[in-house]
């Protein structure tokens, strides 16, 4: 199937096999596919097609079980997402799988595409794999897009109305494209509609081209880090080059695909929230603006391309002015955004060097790892950076972007003669004759610096996205006005940190005598009251707290409606007799975590939480005394709230509650007990999620003690010299250096 001639073929056995066969050829070819001659030099950047493969499957399942239970509906989204966090079974953990695993599919993807740029992956054989991929890749930025929506929150309703404005910058048919996308005039109940059909299908369609992308590199074989094509010549010479993709690669891939899910899994159970934004756990609202209006991560550079150009840039107000404002700022951005996506899907054509490996092209190099870094920058510099710095990024990028292929000084690839000089390469190659040129000792060291480079690759791009994450917290602390948040140990804290039952029930004692006046919780069901890991009521503790509430029942009166006692199955109520209303708490902790916390969104919230907590106990003993009237309202003054002043006046103070357990009621005592009963009311099933992490990462750690077994088996068996006892790596690496001595007969030289 590759073109790789190779004399291991299926051959059915049984009678069922080979009636199978004759009808149903499924197992050749599911066979061909696993024995398919692989090189054998392929390094650690190949593993990322498996992880894709896994992650869409995974997202798939996920997927599928999660609109079971999804509304979708502008008033319905945003319920349905908490009733399935909170009450079926096991949805919280199908939700921040599905979620994190999103984040996960564009990180490998970024790496994939950075491989095949980097080793000229989409050269002559193979553009149309390079094309099909980049056709997934468009494909999988409208399933994310329009899965980000899906959930309701500000952020959710925010960004879709930004980013279907962009189809309203295109001049004549903007307006009617917008209107018919969003299926009215604005973001509403037809947008949610249409975008959650064509995110359920879309990933059906971008399995469909994963197939036939797969087919593509099949057919013309792997490329691999040295640039140089598999001789094909016999199938001894096809010997000396591949050895079959299973057990050698599967096993490496699975070995990868462990590691990377022991981080998956730390991530989904112990910090999920960590790429996401905290405004999206607001309900949304068409009249609140939040602060800053901004995409997932992994739209973060396209993002910055958009809002670089503004009016003050000058080829924006040549061309402004040339076109009578026909092409203004918005849509030269949007013009700039998905031309950075044709550039990349036109590559093949517009690198003309014969080389292929970007191995043996060191000023391509520099450009190449100048462009991942300018790829990064936006990460590290805030979701919330502004419009001159975003001018200068999109100016950096797209001349990196150029820079990577001829035309350009720094596109001319160079390898260093015999005497040290670098010599430039100018697309011209030629074949040495036997004998010629280098020995094989030099051969030898050249295949050295060759295993040196492999090494290369991954580690910038480790280091950076390392980088991205370490700093993430200084870029959340410097984005906006915050007031000043008190470092809280709360006992749910850290990986292994269980909320104290003790203070959940003093907690719900707070919120009930003080914050039920004004605040509802109307996703949370009175009965979650009695779960484990939470305050641990007994029933009829709760069936008594619930008859002092009285809840809304439209089918009373013959469906007029009218209130009722609340029972044990109720939630507990909304309220909407404060003036104004007042924000309800269900999910206020991680409503206003991040960047409203001490903490940022860095690596620290794996060991201190969420920040959101803490939040809610320094607005609450934050005021100052401080007050003052403005149009016909109060302001109180309070260190905690972004501004300095809030609406709400002071509602704690010492002996305001008699706990029952007897524990002093002061003023920080009742604000530190509430604010770890809303982080329970927010995160219901945090211990269960982090068990999820513990057990999860257990997981793939066996998997790996497997794979290493199976390789072991597969050495035994005679796959690999036994005498020897190597690694499929080993081996392959062993195979390189013997290849890189022999090869002399068609060694390039660039001249």
């Amino acid at each position: 199937m590759s073109g790789i001639p190779h004399d291991d073929h299926y051959e059915p056995k049984t009678g069922f096999e080979k009636w199978l066969d004759a009808r149903l050829p499924i197992a050749k070819l599911a066979y061909d596919t696993l024995m398919i001659p692989t090189p054998k030099n392929l390094n650690w950047m190949w593993i990322w097609g498996v992880v894709l493969t896994f992650t869409l499957v995974l997202q798939i399942a996920t997927g599928i079980a999660l609109a079971m239970h999804y509304v979708p509906s502008a008033d319905g989204a945003f319920a349905s997402v908490e009733h399935i966090m909170r009450n079926v079974n096991a949805g919280w953990a199908l939700r921040y799988t599905h979620a994190v695993g999103a984040s996960l599919f564009f990180f490998a993807v970024y790496l994939h595409i950075f491989r095949g740029l980097y080793y000229g992956s989409y050269k002559v054989p193979r553009e149309v794999t390079w094309i099909i991929g980049m056709l997934i890749y468009v494909l999988m930025m409208a399933t994310a897009f329009m899965g980000y929506v899906l959930p309701w929150g500000q952020m959710s309703f925010w960004g879709a109305t930004v980013i279907t404005g962009l189809f309203g910058a295109i001049p004549g048919i903007g307006e009617p494209l917008q209107t018919w996308l969003l299926g009215g005039p604005a973001v509403g109940d037809a947008t949610v509609n249409r975008f959650f059909s064509l995110h359920y299908l879309l990933p059906f369609v971008i399995l469909a081209l994963v197939v036939v992308h797969i087919w593509a590199f099949h057919t013309t074989g792997n490329n691999n880090p040295t640039g140089v094509e598999v001789r094909r010549g016999s199938v001894d010479e096809a010997k000396r080059d591949t050895v079959p993709f299973w057990p050698y690669f599967v096993i490496k891939d699975l070995f990868a695909l462990a590691v990377i899910l022991v981080v998956f899994f730390a991530i989904v159970g112990f910090m999920p929230n960590y790429l996401g934004h905290p405004d999206n756990y607001v309900q949304a609202d068409p009249l609140v603006t939040p602060t800053h209006i901004v995409p997932e991560w992994y739209f973060l550079p396209f993002y910055a391309i958009l809002r670089a150009f503004t009016d003050d840039v000058w080829i924006v107000a040549i061309v402004d002015f040339v076109t009578a404002g026909i092409i203004d700022a918005k849509f030269f951005g949007v013009l700039a955004m998905f031309g950075s996506i044709v550039v990349l899907a036109l590559v093949p054509w517009l690198d003309t060097s014969r080389v292929r490996s970007g191995r043996y092209r060191p000023m391509f190099k520099i450009a190449f790892w100048l462009f991942v870094l300018d790829f990064i920058r936006p990460h590290l510099g805030g979701r919330d950076a502004g419009g001159r710095a975003l001018s200068q990024h999109r100016a950096d990028r797209d001349g990196l972007l150029v820079r990577l292929f001829p035309g350009d000084p720094a596109a001319l690839g160079g390898v260093r003669d015999a005497r040290g000089r670098t010599r430039i390469d100018r697309g011209r190659v030629r074949l040495r004759p036997p004998g010629e040129g280098h020995r094989s000792n030099r051969a030898g060291r050249h295949a050295g610096r060759m295993r040196r480079g492999e090494r290369a690759m991954f580690r910038p791009i480790a280091l950076a996205a390392a980088a991205a994450l370490a700093l993430a917290p200084l870029a959340a602390g410097a984005a906006g006005e915050t007031g000043h948040v008190e470092d809280i140990d709360f006992s749910f804290e850290g990986m292994f940190g269980t909320y104290d039952k003790a203070q959940l029930q003093r907690g719900t004692q707070v919120y009930v005598e003080v914050c039920a006046s004004c605040h509802g919780m109307k996703f949370v069901p009175f009965r979650s009251l009695t779960e484990p890991g939470g305050p641990e009521f007994t029933e009829e503790q709760v069936k008594e707290l619930a008859s002092t509430f009285t809840v809304w029942d439209p089918t009373l009166f013959d469906g007029e409606g009218d209130f009722r006692p609340a029972s044990f199955n109720d939630n507990f109520p909304e309220n909407n007799l404060a003036v104004p209303p007042a924000p309800d708490l269900s999910v206020m902790a991680k409503a206003r975590a991040g960047f409203h916390g001490p903490y940022g969104t860095g690596l620290n919230q794996l060991f201190k939480g969420m920040g959101g907590p803490e939040y809610i106990y320094s607005m609450l003993i934050g005021f100052t005394g401080e007050d003052m009237e403005m149009a016909g309202s109060f302001f109180y003054e309070n260190t905690a709230f972004p501004g300095g002043w809030i609406s709400m006046a002071p509602q704690l103070f010492d002996d305001r509650v008699i706990y029952d357990d007897g524990t002093p009621a002061t003023e920080e005592q009742m604000a530190e007990d509430v604010s770890a009963f809303l982080m329970w009311a927010a995160e219901p099933k945090m211990m269960q999620r982090k068990q999820m992490g513990i057990t999860g990462d257990a997981v793939p750690v066996g998997l790996r003690g497997a794979s290493v077994s199976d390789q072991q088996a597969a050495l035994d068996a005679g796959q690999a010299p036994r005498r020897r006892r190597l690694s499929p790596v080993a081996q392959a690496l062993r195979e390189d250096r013997r290849r890189a001595a022999a090869m002399s007969h068609t060694h390039c030289s660039l001249v």
